[in-house]
């Protein structure tokens, strides 16, 4: 979560700036809306792609058992478990933030914005990572380190989590050919975010006690 914001501060504080860290730190220039959405795409990779979502139950291992009879309501598991993994979220947006701010010199006008989108699309991909995770968690593994690494449920939830970002940037091209631009645009995307992740843990935690009784350890 912060490796990808040392890396573009490092590049843009050397000697030699690439040309394609040049054309993002140009991106979005004179059009603060598409700063604002570059940014928030931007902080998502930064916070949400780093497979804690994806591997959630998966790291149990054989000691899942365990969350299937403690005397509290999978559902409530889910939830804990969910605010776990956007904890790690909201750090990852505080770096990329930071890099904005100090590499790429934004300012706070289309950063704090941008910060908000992301936590709202972090939240559900959030969700839709943990959703990968529940429907066939990895808990036969020897190594800690395969149940992340070697763990194909990453994989599938981070390609979600692309199709996801080409989404909600298909959102923002439609809604600006719709006529929506600054002001107006900017609440419309997080309100769809913020319902789209309401739904997604909604329906994360109505599935949970099937779920958690359909799988074996």
């Amino acid at each position: 979560m912060v490796f990808i914001p040392l890396v573009l501060f490092l590049m843009l504080r050397g000697e030699t700036v690439s040309g394609s860290i040049a054309m993002l730190k140009m991106l979005g220039s004179g059009d603060r809306t598409a700063e604002i959405v570059f940014c928030t795409i931007f902080f998502i990779v930064c916070g949400s792609l780093n497979g804690t979502a994806s591997s959630t139950f998966s790291r149990e291992g054989r000691n899942f058992w365990i969350s299937k009879v403690i005397p509290v309501k999978p559902g409530l598991q889910v939830r804990a478990k969910f605010l776990h993994s956007f904890l790690v979220t909201i750090l990852g947006t505080i770096a990329g933030s930071l890099a904005a701010l100090i590499a790429l010199k934004l300012s706070w006008s289309s950063v704090l914005p941008a910060a908000l989108l992301a936590l709202a699309g972090g939240a559900l991909l959030t969700a839709v990572n943990m959703a990968v995770d529940l429907a066939r968690p990895l808990l036969q593994w020897t190594s800690p380190q395969r149940a992340i690494k070697q763990n194909l449920n990453v994989v599938i939830a981070m390609a979600l989590d692309f199709l996801l970002l080409f989404a909600f940037f298909h959102l923002y091209k439609l809604l600006r050919s719709l006529g929506l631009t600054g002001d107006k645009l900017i609440p419309v995307l997080l309100l769809i975010l913020l319902g789209s992740a309401f739904l997604a843990v909604s329906i994360l935690e109505k599935k949970a006690a099937g779920r958690y009784q359909a799988i074996s350890a």
